[in-house]
């Protein structure tokens, strides 16, 4: 099952949601252009952008179908979660999915509208504090990873490292689409994000400690600290790039597993990398590597 982000293909979901008329009432009457209009040109423009922007939005709502599981229940969720809007809480999640078990695809609309505007006004404040609660106690911090990044915020923020989790978990429950996005993913971002604060909060530290670097062979202290971010950024363009480079070859095109692995591989431990992908730490090691090499052959093409 594919894995998704809350700001890549949800937003431009949710952004072209925007663009399609909710009733058929909305839809103008198409009229031709009148010969020697000279709004005739940008009409057909505007129209063919439409159509551009709906078949866009079927796209990503066809990825989202398969993120959920696809067929006829994650048809029926999806709707659901698009005319609620937002997280259900714990009560209207049971609800829902026994709900759509029961009637299958023979369930109604109206019945499901009724049924989540009943909980709608309850659901706006319950939602997401009971998401937030439940990716909370969910989220492995035995993972060591885990633990010193938390251990390095929490002595930045003078807080405790549950504070810094409820923070960071609270932020990405609220980001624009988390309400598409199943509880493991948000965990999964949850932790990526407590990583990269803590080394972007730890460089910064080390660099107002003074102009001394590390005794260690190989450590080399970034030449400006505040461009850290961006080289950040660089990075993961240009992996991307590369990324879509090695997918163009049946050669070097890395399987969905292969990256999965070569990406929690570059943060975690292949023993928590292991227990985040549900496969044995043998075949994260081998994926992973598979990974590097077809995007290592893919660069020097």
């Amino acid at each position: 099952m594919r894995t998704m982000r809350s700001n890549g293909a949800l937003t431009t979901f949710l952004r072209l949601l925007a663009v399609v008329p909710q009733n058929r009432g909305d839809l103008a009457t198409p009229q031709p252009p009148t010969s020697g209009s000279p709004d005739a040109e940008q009409r057909g423009k505007a129209g063919l952008e439409f159509l551009k922007s709906v078949s866009e939005a079927v796209r990503v709502y066809e990825q989202l179908l398969e993120y959920h599981g696809g067929g006829q229940e994650a048809h029926t969720y999806l709707l659901a979660l698009g005319y609620l809007g937002q997280t259900p809480d714990d009560d209207l999640e049971v609800t829902l999915r026994r709900t759509i078990r029961q009637h299958g695809g023979k369930l109604e609309l109206q019945r499901l509208w009724r049924l989540l505007d009943r909980h709608r006004s309850r659901v706006t404040s319950t939602g997401p504090t009971d998401r937030v609660k439940r990716i909370t106690l969910g989220f492995r911090r035995s993972y060591d990873s885990y633990r010193k990044a938390l251990d390095t915020l929490a002595n930045y923020y003078q807080c405790s490292g549950t504070q810094v989790l409820q923070d960071t978990v609270r932020e990405q429950v609220c980001s624009e689409g988390a309400w598409l996005l199943l509880d493991k993913d948000i965990r999964r971002e949850v932790g990526n994000c407590i990583r990269r604060e803590a080394t972007r909060r730890g460089k910064k530290s080390g660099y107002e400690r003074g102009p001394g670097g590390s005794d260690k062979p190989g450590v080399r202290r970034p030449v400006d600290p505040r461009n850290f971010e961006q080289d950040s950024v660089d990075a993961l363009e240009y992996l991307e790039w590369l990324v879509k480079k090695a997918s163009a070859s049946r050669a070097t095109k890395p399987t969905a597993q292969e990256l999965e692995s070569f990406a929690l591989s570059a943060y975690m431990t292949h023993t928590e990398a292991a227990a985040e992908s549900g496969r044995s730490k043998h075949h994260v090691k081998t994926e992973g590597r598979r990974s590097r090499d077809k995007l290592r052959r893919a660069a020097e093409l």
